[in-house]
């Protein structure tokens, strides 16, 4: 069980910093949707079981030497003995011992698996993903509660699962993406009211493909993976990579069927973003990257404050 533990460990993370790598090149060539496809790689890898080998692929193990059937010794003194005896005994046939069968390869999971402290950092590992995932849904409901709390149901709209209700809040100064079961679009007050209308139908666009495309139930199945690489800067990279992948192909999927006037609008509403998104992170604690079950907002945020990618 722990070496199969520690193969998963070890191949996710291996595959997490394949995506990394790849997403880029990928991107270029085939577009960000495929880009976005390419998380399916580690998230499978952590929900099959290793591939077994089939039994007609295994190499053939050498038959055991029988070691009564060695041959007989050639010292003719020992048969003379044997002939010259009074009660007519055989001595017992000689034995030659056999050599050892050579040690196996080098194999790191074996040896960590039957290392004595194996159990305690097994205990460690699962309580640090536990505590890792508690965190993240802790996150999602705060920040859902905060926003719903004052907030009016203003409008619906169909989406993968059921309606997508619309609510206007003061807690947020974007729309923003949220649920699953649930599916919520958090607005500004009188954002539904206000006067660029293709501004607004563009960002409403926006949130809406995330609840059709299934983006947040993703963003919730990966949880696990993500989970289990606490300790591993490439879970933070990845958990990261993937968000930023996820809104540019929701931004593709938008764009599609578009006119080249809607294209234009579209780039210029998300202009700002793309602008953080290569400054760095942003720096806000309560920024919906960080938990599960939410997307971007979008806006147009004044070049002082911090940006929500």
């Amino acid at each position: 069980m722990t070496g199969m533990l520690l193969h998963t460990l070890v191949w996710t993370g291996v595959l997490i910093a394949i995506v990394l790598v790849l997403r880029r090149p990928v991107t270029r060539h085939f577009g960000p949707e495929a880009a976005y496809a390419l998380w399916v790689l580690p998230a499978a890898r952590l929900l099959l079981p290793p591939v077994n080998v089939p039994a007609w692929m295994k190499p053939v193990q050498p038959a055991p030497v029988d070691a009564l059937r060695t041959p007989p010794p050639l010292d003719q003194a020992i048969w003379l003995a044997a002939a010259q005896s009074s009660d007519g005994a055989i001595p017992a046939p000689i034995t030659v011992p056999l050599d050892p069968d050579p040690p196996a390869g080098f194999d790191l999971f074996a040896i960590l698996a039957n290392w004595p402290i194996g159990d305690a950092l097994l205990t460690i590992w699962f309580v640090g993903a536990a505590a890792s995932l508690g965190l993240r849904f802790a996150a999602y409901f705060s920040l859902r509660n905060a926003l719903l709390a004052n907030g009016r149901e203003v409008g619906r709209a169909p989406a993968l699962l059921g309606k997508v209700r619309l609510v206007e809040t003061p807690a947020t100064t974007a729309p923003l993406a949220m649920g699953v079961l649930d599916p919520v679009i958090a607005l500004p007050p009188g954002f539904m009211a206000q006067h660029d209308r293709a501004a607004r139908d563009l960002a409403l666009a926006h949130e809406l493909t995330h609840h059709r495309g299934g983006d947040l139930l993703v963003n919730v199945l990966v949880q696990p993976l993500f989970a289990l690489h606490w300790f591993n800067p490439l879970g933070r990279y990845g958990w990261l990579a993937l968000r930023r992948d996820q809104e540019a192909a929701c931004d593709a999927r938008v764009m599609a069927r578009r006119s080249a006037q809607e294209r234009a609008a579209y780039a210029a509403l998300i202009a700002p973003f793309r602008r953080c998104a290569r400054r760095g992170p942003p720096r806000r604690p309560d920024r919906a990257d960080g938990v599960p079950g939410a997307g971007r907002e979008i806006d147009h945020p004044p070049a002082e404050e911090p940006c929500h990618v």
